[in-house]
């Protein structure tokens, strides 16, 4: 089973990186902007279009409400990355927060599929105590292992495996599987690869040019979303787990080079909670301690040396 056992540093590790993630994205948030947009662009999605009332809607789209928000998540975020106490009311409080922030950008725009995943691995950090273990001011060399340190990683491995299953299922179930046998995803490939800014690659000509081309990438996506129907095996299978990631790292990149789409945050964050980054991190510790030992002796007859050395000099 992935992350069947964990330790404090790997996960606080895992702490550092989701939140300190969130905090650069908030930092680069300019709230004043959105400020300025005309209301009549808004609209809150899901269910808070009908239980959000307007007088609050109001307040919230103030610069200085929103201007306070993004100062609230920024000390929130510096909060929970350094592992303060109390840790999980603080993070807790300011992953709601970040779920506030969300809807108002999802409300003036849409929702953001790559923001959906690293949100639910800040619950998923912030839901368990035991996160602020390691690598934290108030317990920066903890070094406890467990099962409960990989309970954390492995609740956000379900929710990524499950969240590509779901996407690869729907796509298959609405469209039948006639997708993977016409000319729609050379078209569009063709299409964005000339509307889309960016310098690109020149695949959508070279589509456009050489059918076979098209046929290929036909096949190619239909064993994509094989893969992501396929996603909860990588919860116990290391095999499959290595051959879905090599198979879903490559299909984000073609899909940047051609398309120019790319989810950067997914792309990071299943390197992290889809692979085994506690086996990771043990090595590297592992091979710091080694090299730690071999170069005692050398540090060891340098120092006897310099003490000669003075010696000698008096």
């Amino acid at each position: 089973m992935l992350h069947q056992t964990g330790s404090a540093r790997t996960l606080g590790l895992v702490r550092i990186g989701v939140f300190a993630l969130w905090f650069w994205q908030v930092l680069s948030w300019d709230p004043a902007w959105y400020a300025e947009l005309p209301r009549a662009l808004f609209g809150w999605p899901s269910v808070l279009r009908r239980v959000m009332p307007e007088a609050w809607t109001a307040w919230l789209l103030d610069g200085a409400a929103l201007a306070g928000l993004r100062a609230l998540l920024l000390v929130g975020l510096g909060w929970s990355l350094l592992g303060l106490r109390p840790y999980r009311p603080i993070a807790l409080a300011t992953c709601a927060l970040l779920t506030i922030q969300e809807q108002i950008l999802a409300g003036f725009t849409y929702i953001d599929p790559a923001r959906i995943l690293p949100l639910y691995a800040a619950y998923a950090l912030a839901a368990f105590r035991c996160s602020a273990d390691g690598m934290s001011v108030a317990s920066p060399a903890a070094g406890g292992r467990g099962a409960r340190y990989g309970t954390p990683l492995l609740v956000v491995a379900v929710a990524f495996s499950f969240c590509y299953a779901f996407v690869g299922a729907r796509r298959l179930a609405g469209t039948g599987g006639a997708v993977f046998f016409t000319d729609s995803l050379s078209h569009w490939m063709v299409v964005w690869s000339r509307q889309l800014p960016g310098p690109g690659l020149g695949v959508g000509d070279a589509v456009a040019q050489r059918p076979w081309l098209g046929a290929f990438a036909n096949v190619a996506f239909a064993a994509v979303t094989l893969c992501e129907v396929l996603s909860p095996l990588c919860l116990v299978s290391r095999r499959f787990r290595r051959l879905w990631l090599a198979v879903i790292a490559l299909f984000q990149l073609m899909a940047s080079a051609t398309m120019h789409i790319f989810f950067w945050q997914n792309f990071l964050l299943m390197f992290v909670f889809m692979t085994d980054i506690n086996r990771l991190t043990r090595r590297v510790a592992v091979w710091r301690r080694r090299r730690a030992r071999s170069r005692g002796p050398a540090l060891a007859r340098h120092r006897t040396a310099d003490r000669r050395a003075c010696d000698i000099r008096r």
